[in-house]
């Protein structure tokens, strides 16, 4: 079997056949990608057996993390073997020189998104079983369902009918808060208005969110406090942020708990100030006959993040947050995830 012949049966066997001609020279790197994802998610099946002082008997354990991690190595290796322009995808130099290893990635992914469970003894297993309607006749799950999915996205398994899986909201089986992240900022304000501490002294490495910058996050930071800004963001390191307001020539500070910054809840007050502001971020589209391309003008919040990796794929590399392609049938679904987090979407033509 050839390499092309490969990548279309992969193609077929994932339900991704009929995009294939419109993933461009990335191809085989999507299918790659899926595919592990699918080894992983397998893999937890696996069962080790211990022996015992009595030698009759043997003790069933589930794989570990660690058992999970060298077998799906060597299918990537092998798959990297016959398609050695994917190493750069899968190995990117641009990620800060440190190239981290792709099959823990997937699968931090996919426990992160609740795809898979961590359990005990440095354990993976699958979580009770469940789904979310993305259009008719296509919902994608989680959990074991006794068969191949009959599409694979990303690194989300899709079926073309719930057959009695527990159906629910896809912003419930993400986690994902049901206000606009606008009205997040305000509703988080109201709540704690009295923790704002009066502020004496700003550090001169202190930096300040501008909620008038038309760059992304990571360029949006300024030595110091705009007057005409009631409220912003502010960070004091990579691990130290919260917010800061002036009343009357006065600032006052609260930070943010550990938790928002862990989750990277940052980004969605920042989305909801760009929002607050009358300066909304604007996520770009490009169709084509059966997919689309998004470009974000920043990476999202955590959860966010997590599901756009179950229904796309990174595009230029497995590091990237910013492009993602997937098929046209994800779109309101991605749509939906980026409107609440008050982003516009543009849709560019060729």
């Amino acid at each position: 079997m050839s390499d092309s012949q490969l990548s279309k049966v992969m193609a077929e066997d994932m339900g991704i056949i009929n995009y294939f001609s419109e993933m461009g020279d990335d191809s085989n790197n999507y299918i790659l990608y899926s595919g592990v994802g699918e080894w992983i998610k397998t893999s937890t099946s696996d069962i080790n057996y211990l022996d015992t002082p009595d030698e009759e008997e043997e003790i069933k354990v589930r794989s570990s993390k660690h058992h999970i991690t060298l077998k799906c190595q060597k299918i990537l290796k092998l798959y990297l073997d016959i398609y050695p322009n994917a190493v750069d995808w899968f190995y990117p130099s641009s990620n800060g020189g440190s190239k981290k290893n792709p099959i823990v990635e997937i699968r931090k992914r996919l426990i992160n998104a609740g795809h898979l469970v961590s359990s005990i003894e440095n354990t993976v297993q699958y979580p009770p079983l469940k789904c979310t309607k993305i259009m008719p006749n296509l919902y994608l799950y989680r959990g074991y369902i006794g068969k191949l999915p009959d599409q694979v996205i990303g690194l989300g398994s899709y079926v073309n009918g719930n057959n009695g899986i527990p159906e629910v909201d896809i912003m419930d089986m993400y986690r994902l808060p049901i206000e606009y992240a606008d009205r997040y900022v305000e509703i988080y304000l109201k709540e704690i208005k009295n923790s704002f501490n009066k502020c004496d002294f700003l550090p001169p490495t202190r930096k300040y969110f501008d909620p008038y910058s038309s760059g992304p996050i990571s360029r949006s930071w300024v030595d110091t406090y705009n007057p005409n800004v009631k409220v912003t963001v502010y960070s004091d390191s990579n691990v130290d942020y919260g917010l800061i307001k002036q009343e009357d020539g006065t600032y006052y500070t609260t930070a943010f708990p550990k938790q928002i910054i862990k989750q990277k809840e940052v980004r969605r007050f920042i989305y909801g100030l760009w929002c607050l502001y009358g300066n909304q971020a604007r996520a770009q589209i490009h169709k084509s006959e059966s997919m689309f391309t998004v470009k974000l003008p920043s990476s999202l919040p955590s959860r966010e993040l997590n599901m756009m990796y179950m229904v796309a794929w990174p595009k230029r590399n497995i590091m990237d947050q910013i492009e993602f392609i997937a098929p046209l049938s994800v779109l309101p679904i991605v749509g939906n995830i980026l409107d609440h987090l008050c982003m516009k979407m543009v849709i560019v033509n060729d």
